[in-house]
């Protein structure tokens, strides 16, 4: 019985679980900074908005309260 191929598999299996691996933490950690980056920036966004428009603001806010009473 040959066994020359019991490295490759291995090797093969090794490097797919560390590409995995790779794949699956920088996905994890850059969801996570998108979004806290999003978070800060959309907050500052709107606000700049309320303060700017502050009529606007309060029918966007109506409107979202609104939304959430009818779930």
């Amino acid at each position: 019985m040959n066994d020359d191929y019991v490295p490759v598999v291995i090797i093969t299996i090794a490097t797919t679980l560390a590409i995995f691996s790779f794949v699956a933490i920088g996905y994890s950690v850059g969801q996570r900074n998108g979004i806290e980056t999003g978070k800060v920036e959309g907050k500052n966004e709107g606000i700049v908005y309320c303060v700017e428009k502050p009529k606007e603001c309060k029918i966007a806010f109506d409107y979202l309260k609104l939304q959430e009473n009818q779930k």
